[in-house]
């Protein structure tokens, strides 16, 4: 299937009985009619370029059909070079969907490529993936960023190593410590934290840039506790939550140093449309949003002798839970769950079924 800019879109299927291609398109308009013609291609030929202005000239269409042997339309290919490494690969494809085909690595925090139901994040707003490269606009060597530079002609050169880019990688993950709490070991996500891996692997071990931080005041609902002072800009809470989620309760707020995704006004969440689905959560990089935690309270109770404690599992859980301690996705490990409750000290364990 190919889909043009304007919505426009066609589809083809190729009749082995007598090689005729039936080509069905439909113009997104008032009526939105949906015509079909039947063309035959000559002999012996399998791939073939038709052009919808001639098949329907009463209708304004702007693009070709590239129709292959089969029923499937892809683009055409694009040749580049990854570190004096030759890469092949569909036009559009951004250079770092390239490299990482070939096993190039270039590092993201920004970068999501599945946020949820397919959607990616990539609006390119940490420069972590700075990349050198010629052949973008021109000849002259440039810094672009990886996860939102589409390839669209041959011959682009990519370097991911040079000097260049490894500096400016480098004073860009500089400048986001530079404006993030040094708490590290005491961050709900101490040890599963993206922007603290990348210290480690860059070798982060000073940070030469002083001066003034951010401070937000901590909002903390039932379920989610935010910390915009730890917020890197990264979006992916706010794609998930407006594009996946359609709940549209976080937006990008302020402009420069004072920039960061919360509520309308930034208002507290419990104020806002959150319905506290958690997505936000699951996919920040940091500890900008975390799931409120309420273990020591369980604990507290398990362990008073004059309270009975019972334990109510969600759903979801019974098959959730295994991912956390290895199992495979899917797997139900409702069994196990209730025992591990049982031997922490639940004096009974009930199961919610709709």
């Amino acid at each position: 299937v190919l889909l043009s800019e304007d919505e426009r879109w066609a589809e083809c299927e190729n009749e082995p009985a007598d090689n005729a291609w039936t080509i069905t398109a439909r113009l997104h308009s008032e009526n939105s009619e949906l015509v079909q013609y039947t063309w035959t291609p000559e002999a012996n030929t399998n791939s073939y370029t038709v052009d919808l202005a001639d098949l329907l000239p009463e209708t304004e269409y702007d693009f070709t059909l590239n129709l292959a042997s089969g029923d499937k339309l892809d683009g055409e290919n694009v040749t580049l070079t990854i570190d004096h490494k030759s890469v092949t690969v569909p036009e559009n494809t951004t250079i770092l969907e390239a490299a990482r085909s070939v096993n190039i690595n270039i590092p993201t925090l920004c970068y999501c490529p599945d946020v949820g139901c397919g959607t990616a994040n990539k609006p390119a707003s940490c420069r972590l993936c700075l990349v050198e490269a010629t052949g973008i606009r021109g000849p002259r060597k440039i810094l672009v960023p990886a996860c939102a530079t589409p390839l669209a002609r041959d011959g682009v050169e990519v370097w991911t190593n040079s000097n260049r880019a490894l500096k400016a990688r480098r004073t860009v993950l500089e400048l986001l410590l530079s404006d993030h709490p040094q708490t590290c070991l005491t961050c709900a996500k101490n040890q599963e934290c993206e922007l603290q891996k990348l210290a480690a692997e860059f070798g982060v071990r000073e940070i030469p840039f002083r001066g003034e931080m951010n401070q937000f005041h901590v909002d903390k609902s039932a379920a989610i506790m935010r910390d915009l002072s730890k917020c890197v800009m990264c979006r992916r809470c706010e794609t998930v939550c407006n594009k996946v989620q359609t709940v549209g309760a976080l937006t990008g707020n302020g402009r420069g140093f004072g920039a960061k995704v919360g509520t309308a006004s930034m208002i507290p969440l419990a104020d806002s449309s959150c319905t506290f689905c958690g997505q936000c959560v699951n996919v920040c990089p940091v500890g900008a949003i975390v799931g409120v935690s309420y273990v020591k309270d369980v604990w507290k109770a398990i362990n008073d002798p004059t309270k009975t404690v019972i334990v109510q599992t969600a759903p979801a859980v019974r098959v959730a839970i295994g991912e956390a301690f290895g199992l495979r996705a899917g797997d139900n490990a409702m069994g196990k769950m209730v025992a591990a409750l049982r031997l922490m000290g639940a004096a009974e364990v009930f199961d919610t079924s709709f």
